[in-house]
């Protein structure tokens, strides 16, 4: 086929030549044929912005090869990436959430080795990351216990850190409320332990969890959370206030709590594992 544009004043130009190639479709920028993640979706993970499996493989196909590096710097749930990790690609996902990484390590990827940074895997890479970033280290601390989420809101949060919803009411407390404080010092201090029994009180919470890097083993302390009384939940009391630290996480001891319910999807969570 040849083609003879015009100039602008009416005139023939120079004449050019052009093949077309018969059939085909040029690619798309609009997916139509990829439906979102509903609520009952078997691949779903109850993280807000899931994407589907499949649209994130069609993209990395198209883009890359095999043996190519795909980065992800925003991961989330990591889809991208274990996308990138079926279709025998090389991969890095980064993202500021130790829920996502945990969410990734634990549920989607959960049994593969994945090198991680930046998320403590040691008391002692906990008590540095309290010493250096003590704002990450309060957020990492309350997504150790299933069904609580830190504070968006980190400065004068009136003392309390993080939260969580009790997937069954009380049935000797009006709230379904739990709340959580983080101390990342080394030295415990009890008046920080009464005042955040006093924000409990205040906020009307079912219960709270007061975190700390070590046990604490102050007689006053465990009097103070004593004095707190217990919550009925079903068949079964749990203490009202509970100490629980780092320590004992690196140790796989969790508090003793009734089931919460996941804060992205509101279903229950078993609490005997990080993800149901």
């Amino acid at each position: 086929m040849v083609y003879i544009p015009r100039k602008a004043n009416g005139s023939t130009g120079v004449p050019r030549f052009k093949l077309y190639l018969k059939g085909g479709q040029p690619v798309q920028d609009i997916i139509l044929d990829v439906p979102p993640i509903n609520s009952q979706a078997a691949e779903r993970l109850g993280y807000p912005t899931q994407k589907p499996m499949p649209l994130l493989e069609r993209i990395i196909r198209a883009s890359s090869n095999p043996g190519d590096l795909v980065l992800d710097p925003f991961c989330g749930c990591g889809t991208a990436v274990d996308a990138a990790n079926r279709l025998d690609r090389r991969w890095a996902g980064i993202d500021i959430s130790s829920f996502a990484i945990d969410l990734i390590c634990e549920r989607r990827m959960a049994g593969q080795r994945i090198d991680v940074e930046g998320t403590p895997f040691s008391l002692a890479a906990a008590e540095k990351l309290a010493r250096e970033k003590p704002f990450e280290f309060e957020s990492w601390a309350i997504m150790r216990m299933p069904g609580f989420v830190p504070n968006t809101v980190q400065v004068a949060d009136g003392g309390v850190d993080g939260r969580s919803t009790l997937a069954v009411k009380p049935s000797d407390h009006n709230s379904r409320l739990a709340l959580a404080q983080v101390k990342g010092g080394k030295k415990f201090v009890l008046s920080q332990l009464r005042d955040f029994l006093h924000v409990m009180e205040s906020k009307k919470a079912a219960l709270g969890v007061y975190v700390t890097l070590n046990p604490v083993r102050s007689r006053d302390a465990q009097a103070q959370a004593w004095k707190a009384g217990t919550v009925t939940v079903g068949a079964e009391e749990y203490p009202r206030c509970q100490l629980w630290s780092i320590a004992a996480h690196f140790e796989k001891r969790r508090p003793h709590l009734p089931t919460m319910n996941d804060p992205y999807n509101g279903k229950p969570l078993n609490q005997g594992e990080l993800f149901a």
